[in-house]
């Protein structure tokens, strides 16, 4: 079906057609496809189930001729999406990204949506407008963002990505909502990309950072950091987490220990080597 409706292009798309075509005219001249001659004037019957066939054959080709123009044209356009973005044209990516969605309802389409809403929150806060403009553009900018993160989930509630994707468009959102129902939608999220994959050291490596920062609570961020640790042992950015955490509380051994194995996974680091030379 992928093969199918995700052609590369519509010349790929035509030619298979063309030769699909001419494979069965060569099959028919050489006998390997019999014919079957069909009068309808002989029955009525025959002749009125046969109109029928034939009017559920043209509706059906319709409607998946119909379907994959959609699909290729969608393509289309998350490639010029790719393209625009890669320029750093934010509003033409989203133009483009928007078509693409409109044509085939595709959670990858959602969750691309509001990464780029992130950015553009990003960009909101990062920028030297006045508060009133930030808070009237944010208004607008962060529902889109969490409904987009959402209906990509809807669609695809199997997606470890979709479910990472809307704990980090909360994780955004923090600092404007309530911080403690935030956190709780950010925990089901993160709960729900663990079942998709159990094994992925990023879930308890964001619990982490939120654990630290968000809570202050030093002792469950380090649990977070040791089970990601387990997960993946050369995990830089969780041992170099772990390695500030022990040297914050006077564990100064330990966090040599921690840095050490870091840039042993990253030695060409110049911050561990600093850090490192810190301790």
């Amino acid at each position: 079906t992928v093969a199918i409706l995700y052609v590369p292009n519509i010349v790929i798309f035509a030619l298979a057609f063309l030769f699909t075509g001419l494979l069965v005219s060569s099959a028919i001249a050489s006998k390997t496809i019999e014919n079957s001659v069909v009068t309808l004037r002989q029955d009525p019957r025959v002749n009125f189930v046969v109109i029928l066939i034939f009017v559920f054959l043209i509706l059906t080709c319709v409607y998946i001729g119909n379907e994959v123009v959609k699909r290729i044209y969608s393509v289309k356009h998350f490639n010029s999406y790719n393209t625009a973005l890669a320029q750093g044209d934010i509003g033409l990516a989203q133009t483009h990204l928007q078509r693409a969605r409109d044509l085939v309802d595709h959670d990858s389409y959602y969750r691309e949506m509001a990464l780029l809403h992130m950015v553009r929150i990003q960009r909101v806060l990062n920028s030297d407008m006045t508060e009133e403009e930030a808070v009237t553009q944010l208004s607008v900018l962060a529902p889109e963002m969490i409904r987009n993160a959402k209906d990509a989930t809807t669609l695809n509630s199997n997606s470890f990505t979709n479910w990472f994707v809307l704990a980090q468009a909360y994780t955004v959102l923090i600092p404007f909502l309530d911080k403690e129902d935030s956190l709780i939608q950010i925990d089901q999220a993160y709960t729900n990309a663990l079942k998709q994959n159990p094994t992925s050291p990023i879930v308890p490596l964001q619990r982490a950072r939120l654990a630290l920062f968000e809570k202050e609570d030093s002792a469950a961020a380090k649990e977070y950091l040791y089970e990601a640790i387990a997960l993946k042992s050369d995990y830089v950015e969780a041992l170099a987490l772990l390695s500030q955490i022990q040297a914050q509380e006077g564990s100064i051994d330990e966090a040599i220990v921690s840095t050490q194995r870091a840039l042993v996974a990253n030695p060409l680091s110049i911050g561990l080597y600093f850090q490192l030379g810190f301790l």
